[in-house]
């Protein structure tokens, strides 16, 4: 499953993360449970996985998550540098 495959890392921290920042991310995640179809189906090797793109302070964030019926299961989250080859490991 995707969830096992990628489940863990993530590039931030979402508790970590400055309270600005986690308001952001933390409304962003609302709007993904709301309609997890925001974000746009990755192909290939990553089928089933969405990306959803956010700006916090001008700076570019890539949310990563999977999702069926009922869960919705964050992926991965951090800026694009590096985004997609962590999401690969």
């Amino acid at each position: 499953s995707h969830q096992e495959r990628y489940g863990t890392h993530s590039d931030l921290s979402i508790e970590c993360a400055p309270p600005k920042q986690k308001k952001v991310m933390d409304g962003e995640i609302k709007k993904l449970v709301a309609n997890p179809q925001l974000g746009v189906e990755k192909k290939q090797d990553l089928k089933g996985i969405f990306v959803h793109k956010f700006f916090i302070q001008k700076l570019l964030y890539l949310l990563a998550y999977a999702f069926n019926l009922r869960t919705l299961t964050l992926v991965i989250l951090g800026v694009h540098e590096n985004f997609y080859r962590n999401l690969r490991k």
